[in-house]
């Protein structure tokens, strides 16, 4: 049950600290419902940052493929093939970062220009 208290301009508080209003017999908070998103909006979230994933996993794998495959191909020696297998890695963990970020920002960027 929700506890609730007033504060000194006389307005309801709850147990949070939340001012309530009374609107069509709903209590409602006035802080939380300005920068809420509706469930559409949520869901395409949702499935942007699945699309960031799955595009940054492909990414990292053809980088790590790049430079992996040719050294399986000619062959090469226990220190380079080492080197080889650090540095693919090394640029495919940038490489999934970048992409995840890059399509991450673009998406907030055309959801806040309202498209």
């Amino acid at each position: 049950m929700l506890k609730l208290d007033s504060d000194e301009t006389g307005e309801e508080l709850s147990s949070a600290g939340f001012r309530l209003r009374e609107s069509h017999g709903l209590c409602e908070t006035r802080s939380m419902d300005m920068g809420r998103e509706s469930r559409w909006e949520k869901d395409a979230m949702t499935v942007e940052i699945v699309f960031a994933l799955v595009t940054a996993a492909v990414l990292a794998a053809a980088v790590f493929g790049v430079l992996l495959i040719p050294a399986l191909v000619v062959g090469t020696s226990e220190p380079a093939g080492k080197c080889l297998l650090v540095t693919g890695v090394v640029l495919a963990a940038f490489a999934s970062v970048w992409r995840v970020a890059r399509v991450l920002l673009r998406f907030d960027a055309r959801r806040h220009q309202g498209r």
